[in-house]
């Protein structure tokens, strides 16, 4: 797993007067899922945002005591999920061989990741705080909520 700029320790890197954002809690679909990702829920279940999707996302993270730069879940554990407010900052996965600015528009891809995004094309849902070269599959960044 590559790791970005910066020490990462948790997923939430928002300021210190709050420590915990509000969760959502829902089993998630698929295997495989990992703190980090974006998600989306349905009635019953958190899946993978996409890059079509105009709903309303979520930031995976790990059950408490779990190490939350790698934890993955089992199907149908149940996931905790932040719920996120504009300009909180949290670490999200990267797709494959993204050349990031600081600043940079970010939309999500079906995998759950975060990929450059076209603004006026894509859903934006956020944008990069440190500029981030080729970053590989998963590596952490973060992301300053749209």
């Amino acid at each position: 797993m590559a790791i970005d700029i910066g020490p990462k320790r948790k997923i939430y890197r928002g300021g210190v007067e709050e420590n915990t954002p509000q969760i959502l809690e829902l089993p998630v679909a698929a295997a495989g899922m990992k703190a980090g990702n974006i998600v989306t829920r349905t009635a019953t279940t958190l899946v993978n945002g996409t890059a079509a999707t105009a709903a309303f996302i979520y930031i995976l993270n790990a059950p408490m005591h779990q190490n939350t730069l790698t934890y993955s879940y089992a199907a149908n554990e149940m996931g905790q999920a932040y719920i996120p407010r504009s300009r909180d900052v949290y670490l999200v996965r990267v797709a494959a061989a993204q050349a990031l600015a600081a600043d940079s528009p970010l939309a999500a891809d079906a995998a759950g990741r975060v990929r450059l995004g076209v603004v006026g094309t894509d859903p934006i849902i956020g944008y990069s705080v440190f500029a981030s070269a080729s970053a590989a599959v998963d590596t952490l960044i973060d992301m300053r909520i749209k």
